[in-house]
Protein backbone atom coordinates (compact mmCIF):
# COMPACT_ATOMS: atom_id res chain seq x y z
CA UNK A 1 0.00 0.00 0.00
CA UNK A 2 2.94 2.27 0.64
CA UNK A 3 3.74 2.83 -2.80
CA UNK A 4 0.30 4.65 -3.66
CA UNK A 5 0.10 6.64 0.05
CA UNK A 6 3.67 7.27 1.23
CA UNK A 7 5.52 10.43 2.52
CA UNK A 8 5.51 12.57 -0.88
CA UNK A 9 1.57 12.65 -0.88
CA UNK A 10 2.06 14.77 2.04
CA UNK A 11 5.03 16.15 1.02
CA UNK A 12 3.47 17.17 -1.99
CA UNK A 13 0.65 19.47 -0.34
CA UNK A 14 -2.22 17.16 -0.40
CA UNK A 15 -2.24 16.60 3.40
CA UNK A 16 -5.93 17.90 4.92
CA UNK A 17 -4.02 20.42 7.19
CA UNK A 18 -3.10 22.00 3.37
CA UNK A 19 -6.46 22.33 1.86
CA UNK A 20 -8.80 25.06 2.26
CA UNK A 21 -9.89 24.67 5.91
CA UNK A 22 -13.45 26.13 5.48
CA UNK A 23 -14.44 23.55 3.20
CA UNK A 24 -12.55 20.74 3.92
CA UNK A 25 -10.46 20.53 7.56
CA UNK A 26 -13.25 23.14 9.16
CA UNK A 27 -16.62 21.07 7.99
CA UNK A 28 -15.26 17.45 8.69
CA UNK A 29 -14.24 19.00 12.17
CA UNK A 30 -17.76 19.86 12.57
CA UNK A 31 -19.42 16.46 11.46
CA UNK A 32 -16.94 14.62 14.14
CA UNK A 33 -18.16 16.58 16.69
CA UNK A 34 -22.12 16.61 15.92
CA UNK A 35 -21.72 12.78 15.52
CA UNK A 36 -19.62 11.78 18.43
CA UNK A 37 -20.83 14.84 21.10
CA UNK A 38 -22.96 13.21 24.15
CA UNK A 39 -21.53 9.62 23.87
CA UNK A 40 -19.12 8.25 26.33
CA UNK A 41 -15.91 7.46 24.23
CA UNK A 42 -12.97 6.16 26.18
CA UNK A 43 -10.71 5.06 23.05
CA UNK A 44 -11.36 6.42 19.59
CA UNK A 45 -9.26 5.43 16.58
CA UNK A 46 -8.17 7.77 13.50
CA UNK A 47 -7.87 5.73 10.90
CA UNK A 48 -5.20 6.80 7.53
CA UNK A 49 -4.72 9.65 10.44
CA UNK A 50 -1.69 11.64 8.38
CA UNK A 51 -0.13 13.97 10.02
CA UNK A 52 -2.87 14.09 12.77
CA UNK A 53 -5.17 16.86 11.08
CA UNK A 54 -8.67 15.23 12.57
CA UNK A 55 -6.97 13.69 15.56
CA UNK A 56 -7.42 16.85 17.04
CA UNK A 57 -11.07 16.50 17.29
CA UNK A 58 -11.05 12.66 18.18
CA UNK A 59 -8.84 14.00 21.52
CA UNK A 60 -11.74 16.72 22.24
CA UNK A 61 -14.14 13.99 22.31
CA UNK A 62 -12.40 10.83 23.76
CA UNK A 63 -10.29 9.63 26.50
CA UNK A 64 -7.83 8.22 24.21
CA UNK A 65 -6.66 8.24 20.94
CA UNK A 66 -4.96 5.88 18.61
CA UNK A 67 -3.94 7.18 15.02
CA UNK A 68 -2.83 4.82 12.29
CA UNK A 69 -1.43 5.11 9.05
CA UNK A 70 1.21 3.39 6.42
CA UNK A 71 3.29 6.67 6.02
CA UNK A 72 6.13 6.77 8.28
CA UNK A 73 6.61 10.32 7.15
CA UNK A 74 3.37 11.48 7.91
CA UNK A 75 3.57 9.58 11.77
CA UNK A 76 7.06 11.34 12.17
CA UNK A 77 5.10 14.57 11.82
CA UNK A 78 2.41 13.42 13.89
CA UNK A 79 4.22 12.30 16.78
CA UNK A 80 6.25 15.36 16.64
CA UNK A 81 2.56 17.46 16.66
CA UNK A 82 1.11 15.51 19.49
CA UNK A 83 4.76 14.51 21.69
CA UNK A 84 3.74 16.66 24.58
CA UNK A 85 0.04 14.60 24.63
CA UNK A 86 0.12 11.18 26.60
CA UNK A 87 -3.65 10.58 25.49
CA UNK A 88 -2.45 10.22 22.12
CA UNK A 89 -0.41 7.22 19.96
CA UNK A 90 0.34 6.36 16.37
CA UNK A 91 1.39 3.51 14.59
CA UNK A 92 2.58 1.97 11.14
CA UNK A 93 -0.02 -0.44 10.23
CA UNK A 94 -0.72 -1.11 6.46
CA UNK A 95 -4.43 -1.05 5.92
CA UNK A 96 -4.69 -3.68 3.48
CA UNK A 97 -3.44 -6.77 5.72
CA UNK A 98 -5.95 -9.48 6.24
CA UNK A 99 -5.87 -9.04 10.01
CA UNK A 100 -4.37 -5.15 11.51
CA UNK A 101 -3.46 -4.96 14.95
CA UNK A 102 -6.34 -4.06 16.70
CA UNK A 103 -7.93 -5.78 19.99
CA UNK A 104 -11.86 -6.66 18.85
CA UNK A 105 -14.18 -3.85 21.09
CA UNK A 106 -11.62 -1.83 21.63
CA UNK A 107 -13.21 1.79 20.07
CA UNK A 108 -15.93 3.59 20.90
CA UNK A 109 -15.59 6.03 18.09
CA UNK A 110 -13.46 5.06 14.15
CA UNK A 111 -13.07 7.51 11.71
CA UNK A 112 -11.96 6.96 8.30
CA UNK A 113 -11.40 10.10 6.31
CA UNK A 114 -10.32 9.84 2.76
CA UNK A 115 -8.78 6.59 3.43
CA UNK A 116 -11.02 4.39 1.61
CA UNK A 117 -10.06 5.13 -2.29
CA UNK A 118 -6.33 4.55 -1.69
CA UNK A 119 -7.11 1.23 -0.66
CA UNK A 120 -6.86 -1.70 -3.25
CA UNK A 121 -10.22 -2.53 -4.35
CA UNK A 122 -9.89 -5.87 -3.56
CA UNK A 123 -9.26 -4.92 -0.14
CA UNK A 124 -11.60 -2.93 0.89
CA UNK A 125 -14.05 -5.45 2.55
CA UNK A 126 -11.37 -6.85 4.63
CA UNK A 127 -11.07 -3.34 6.05
CA UNK A 128 -14.32 -2.60 6.33
CA UNK A 129 -14.40 -5.54 8.66
CA UNK A 130 -11.45 -5.01 10.38
CA UNK A 131 -13.15 -1.77 11.65
CA UNK A 132 -16.17 -4.01 12.63
CA UNK A 133 -14.22 -5.66 14.87
CA UNK A 134 -12.34 -2.99 16.40
CA UNK A 135 -15.58 -1.54 17.52
CA UNK A 136 -17.85 -1.83 20.63
CA UNK A 137 -21.25 -3.37 20.11
CA UNK A 138 -22.86 0.09 19.93
CA UNK A 139 -19.58 1.91 18.30
CA UNK A 140 -19.60 4.43 15.52
CA UNK A 141 -18.03 4.83 12.62
CA UNK A 142 -17.65 7.68 10.39
CA UNK A 143 -16.28 7.60 6.82
CA UNK A 144 -15.94 10.28 3.94
CA UNK A 145 -14.47 9.92 0.60
CA UNK A 146 -14.94 11.89 -2.76
CA UNK A 147 -18.21 12.00 -4.10
CA UNK A 148 -17.31 10.99 -8.21
CA UNK A 149 -20.63 11.10 -9.10
CA UNK A 150 -21.21 14.90 -7.56
CA UNK A 151 -23.61 16.68 -9.65
CA UNK A 152 -22.33 19.68 -8.65
CA UNK A 153 -18.97 18.76 -10.71
CA UNK A 154 -20.80 17.13 -13.79
CA UNK A 155 -23.09 20.79 -13.87
CA UNK A 156 -20.04 22.76 -14.48
CA UNK A 157 -17.83 20.06 -16.57
CA UNK A 158 -15.96 18.73 -13.91
CA UNK A 159 -16.71 15.04 -14.92
CA UNK A 160 -13.45 13.48 -13.78
CA UNK A 161 -13.38 15.08 -9.91
CA UNK A 162 -11.63 12.50 -7.64
CA UNK A 163 -10.18 10.89 -10.40
CA UNK A 164 -7.78 12.64 -11.48
CA UNK A 165 -5.18 11.27 -8.13
CA UNK A 166 -3.43 8.47 -9.03
CA UNK A 167 -3.36 7.15 -5.65
CA UNK A 168 -7.03 7.30 -5.80
CA UNK A 169 -7.94 3.23 -6.83
CA UNK A 170 -11.70 3.35 -6.16
CA UNK A 171 -14.46 5.84 -7.34
CA UNK A 172 -17.37 5.86 -5.05
CA UNK A 173 -21.04 7.76 -5.37
CA UNK A 174 -23.33 7.61 -2.06
CA UNK A 175 -25.13 4.63 -3.44
CA UNK A 176 -21.41 2.76 -3.80
CA UNK A 177 -20.90 3.87 -0.59
CA UNK A 178 -23.50 2.23 0.62
CA UNK A 179 -23.15 -1.10 -0.54
CA UNK A 180 -19.57 -1.16 0.76
CA UNK A 181 -20.98 -0.58 4.70
CA UNK A 182 -24.45 -2.23 4.27
CA UNK A 183 -23.17 -6.11 5.29
CA UNK A 184 -21.22 -4.37 8.22
CA UNK A 185 -23.18 -1.11 9.62
CA UNK A 186 -26.20 -0.15 9.95
CA UNK A 187 -26.03 3.41 7.71
CA UNK A 188 -27.72 5.74 10.76
CA UNK A 189 -26.82 9.28 8.13
CA UNK A 190 -25.17 9.49 4.46
CA UNK A 191 -24.79 12.88 2.47
CA UNK A 192 -23.06 14.67 0.51
CA UNK A 193 -21.20 17.59 1.35
CA UNK A 194 -19.44 21.03 0.51
CA UNK A 195 -21.03 22.40 -2.26
CA UNK A 196 -18.68 24.84 -2.58
CA UNK A 197 -19.81 28.31 -0.39
CA UNK A 198 -22.63 26.36 1.19
CA UNK A 199 -22.52 25.46 4.15
CA UNK A 200 -24.13 22.70 6.44
CA UNK A 201 -25.20 24.60 8.73
CA UNK A 202 -27.82 26.06 6.28
CA UNK A 203 -31.27 24.17 7.00
CA UNK A 204 -32.46 26.74 3.77
CA UNK A 205 -29.36 23.77 1.71
CA UNK A 206 -30.92 20.62 3.48
CA UNK A 207 -32.61 19.20 0.82
CA UNK A 208 -30.32 19.93 -1.94
CA UNK A 209 -27.81 17.75 -0.73
CA UNK A 210 -29.84 15.05 -1.32
CA UNK A 211 -29.54 15.34 -4.48
CA UNK A 212 -25.78 14.54 -4.70
CA UNK A 213 -24.25 17.84 -5.15
CA UNK A 214 -21.21 17.75 -2.56
CA UNK A 215 -17.80 16.98 -3.54
CA UNK A 216 -17.67 14.21 -0.20
CA UNK A 217 -19.61 11.85 1.17
CA UNK A 218 -20.32 11.44 4.60
CA UNK A 219 -21.87 8.22 6.10
CA UNK A 220 -21.95 8.14 9.85
CA UNK A 221 -22.32 4.57 10.70
CA UNK A 222 -23.44 2.42 13.64
CA UNK A 223 -21.91 -1.24 14.49
CA UNK A 224 -24.71 -4.48 13.81
CA UNK A 225 -24.51 -5.94 17.03
CA UNK A 226 -25.57 -9.05 14.98
CA UNK A 227 -22.27 -9.92 13.26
Amino acid sequence: MEKNYHHAYFREGRDVTLFSVERHHHGAMGIIRKSLTGRTIARALDVGCGTGAFTVALLELAHKVVGIDVSTYALKVAGKRFQHNKRVRFMKVDLEKRILPLKTGSFEAIICLHVLEHIRPDKLTCLIENLHRSLTASGILIVAVPNCGASYRKLFGDKNFGRQDPTHLNYFTPSTLDKLLRPSFVSTHTFTYPVPFIWMHSPIFARVFSFNLGNNIYSVCQKQNSR
